[in-house]
């Protein structure tokens, strides 16, 4: 399967009508997952794999936890990424605020202020 290429600019939301397609850019805003397993093409189960070998209290961890809840539409306990194998934990904003920079969030800010669902 050939490769697809990252956007080189993931800010540019412009021409993107499909919901998949904004949702693939929007998670390369998060600088510490543009390089991550699974993130582009985003494929959820794979990425999940990449993220739950990421540290606990990691920048990484919390935009993955945030990812995925977003992917899935919710983030409790019962999701399936906080479930065995991966078990990656209910994102909390409070730790990722702590933890996070800038550009985390002003990706966060990004989906908060104009949210939507892949």
């Amino acid at each position: 399967m050939p490769q697809t290429a990252v956007p080189t600019d993931p800010f540019d939301f412009e021409e993107l009508t499909d919901v998949r397609q904004r949702f693939q850019r929007w998670v390369l805003m998060f600088p510490s997952l543009r390089d991550a397993e699974g993130a582009y093409p985003f494929e959820s189960l794979r990425f999940a794999q990449w993220a739950g070998r990421q540290e606990f209290g990691s920048g990484q961890l919390y935009a993955a936890q945030f990812v995925l809840a977003v992917w899935n539409g919710n983030g409790n306990a019962h999701a399936w990424f906080n479930q065995p194998p991966y078990e990656l934990g209910q994102f909390d904003v409070i730790f990722a605020m702590a933890h996070w920079d800038a550009a985390h969030c002003r990706a966060f800010r990004h989906w908060i202020d104009d949210p939507f669902w892949p």
